[in-house]
């Protein structure tokens, strides 16, 4: 009996057949000719194949068969792509698993205990094979690019780079996968796709938030920190116990000690109120430090037991003008220089799968800005939710924050969530901001498309806030001009 190839397989085949058709640019793929319905038919048996090598071998053997013009040989390869993606779809977690009336072959249960483990199906130096993004919603429509787009071609699977570039320098990004355990995971969002999402700002005075500088290389930083006489830790635990049983609950960046992140999860496991069931803590500065000195800004993501998923740390620094470094007390950095934040760079991304509730990513405030997440994020892993943990006076609509969502909205299918403090703001100001894709899903008549909805600094009474995804009052956002003042 001949080893079994563990490099061959359905999802190899893909991977192969994939590089061609990138390959081909967009009008050799949209002049390709589509076999009969009877090449599909075949195809979809061969890949019920239990063994792996087969089901490859045969399928290949599908495609080559017979003499073909290049059109056609262009369109029985995009035709297998389409059907290993549609035996895939037994496997993805949009899928109700079990539901069929046979068991998936054997390659696909191969699969879906290697994406368990591993976070991707398969990969190889450059790119990983994954479930196709959103996972708990449907995908982009094939037409969303208002052109050919190879990966809008298909459902179940996906193509994703192993990193991303910015400035110069290449970044890993790694996968988790988060199962349904409550004690260890996240257990299913109450309603999908219409999650309660819960604001807690945190650092709500003037005081509770300090800055001192750092003088590092001759060249003057910013820390930031939680104030001595301010307990993030137990404002995070009570303000989590007003919200309850949320689905998602999310506190801005440098909110926290290090120590507050500890208490708070040793806090949670302890707690027997309904607790949110994912948390995206506030960030802090670690205890640890890089070569120069300098901390890295983490934020902690936690369950509602206080399990930590994972861990996410800012990838690019943010800096403050002349003007906002004196208002903090800093020394004057002089015209024109920017005071950056005393934190280190972060060297990766983390995009968590949570079957439960989807496919996450952290982005802490100016990570949303890095260029190339455009492609590298949005485009390839199609997330179902973005969290931006920020520090800032307020979030209004057309800055930054609400700029970069905007921005991204035409990409995939994501719905982002930011917050910041409201210690510096007046009362009545937007302390959180939610945003949609640019538009809703096929069949889907419940979301507005590139739907927005702000979220304000109470006036009184706990300073937490709570919405639901498609209730309320939610707003459109738009591209237009307005009149100059003068």
């Amino acid at each position: 009996m001949t080893a079994a190839d563990p490099g061959r397989s359905p999802a190899s085949l893909f991977l192969e057949y994939y590089a061609q058709a990138g390959s081909w640019g967009a009008s050799a793929r949209a002049t390709a000719v589509r076999p009969d319905i009877s090449f599909d038919t075949v195809a979809d048996r061969l890949l019920k194949e239990d063994d792996a090598n087969r089901a490859h071998d045969q399928l290949r053997m599908l495609v080559e068969a017979g003499r073909h013009s290049d059109a056609e040989k262009r369109g029985r390869i995009g035709a297998a792509m389409r059907s290993i993606d549609r035996a895939l779809l037994e496997i993805h977690p949009r899928a109700v698993i079990g539901s069929a009336s046979r068991r998936p072959a054997t390659w696909l249960q191969d699969a879906r205990i290697e994406r368990r483990m591993t976070g991707e199906y398969l990969r190889n130096k450059s790119v990983r094979l994954i479930p196709r993004g959103p996972l708990l919603r449907e995908p982009r429509h094939e037409h969303a690019s208002s052109g050919d787009q190879l990966s809008d071609y298909f459902s179940a699977i996906a193509v994703a780079p192993v990193a991303f570039v910015h400035d110069s320098l290449t970044l890993p990004i790694r996968v988790v996968v988060v199962d349904t355990d409550p004690l260890s995971g996240v257990a299913p969002a109450s309603s999908p796709g219409a999650e309660r999402i819960g604001f807690l700002p945190l650092a709500t005075h003037p005081g509770h938030i300090e800055c001192e500088g750092a003088l590092r290389s001759g060249r003057m930083f910013a820390a930031y920190r939680p104030a001595p006489r301010f307990d993030a830790g137990t404002a995070a635990i009570e303000g989590l116990r007003a919200l309850g049983d949320v689905d998602i609950a999310i506190m801005p960046e440098l909110g926290f000690l290090e120590s507050h992140a500890d208490a708070l999860a040793l806090a949670l496991a302890a707690e027997t109120a309904p607790m949110p069931r994912l948390i995206v803590a506030a960030t802090y500065s670690t205890s640890l430090v890089n070569a120069d000195g300098q901390p890295w800004n983490e934020c902690r993501i936690l369950n509602g037991r206080g399990a930590v998923l994972w861990r996410q740390r800012k990838i690019w620094p943010a800096g403050i003008s002349q003007d906002r470094a004196i208002e903090l007390g800093l020394p004057d950095p002089g015209s024109g220089t920017l005071t950056l934040e005393d934190n280190a760079s972060g060297a990766e991304l983390v995009i968590a799968d949570i079957d439960g509730l989807g496919r996450c990513v952290v982005l802490i405030c100016q990570d949303c800005t890095i260029p190339a997440l455009g492609t590298a994020l949005y485009g390839s892993y199609q997330p179902d939710w973005v969290f931006t943990p920020i520090f800032d006076k307020t979030i209004d609509p057309g800055r930054w924050a609400h700029a970069a969502a905007f921005g991204a909205s035409n990409l995939s299918q994501a719905r982002g969530i930011a917050i910041t403090h409201t210690g510096h703001a007046p009362a009545g100001a937007n302390m959180g901001l939610a945003v949609g894709p640019k538009e809703c899903p096929p069949g889907c008549g419940l979301d507005l498309d590139r739907a927005v909805r702000l979220v304000t600094k109470p006036a009184s009474g706990p300073m937490i806030a709570e919405l639901r995804w498609r209730n309320g009052h939610w707003h459109q956002t738009m591209l237009g001009t307005k009149a100059p003042a003068c």
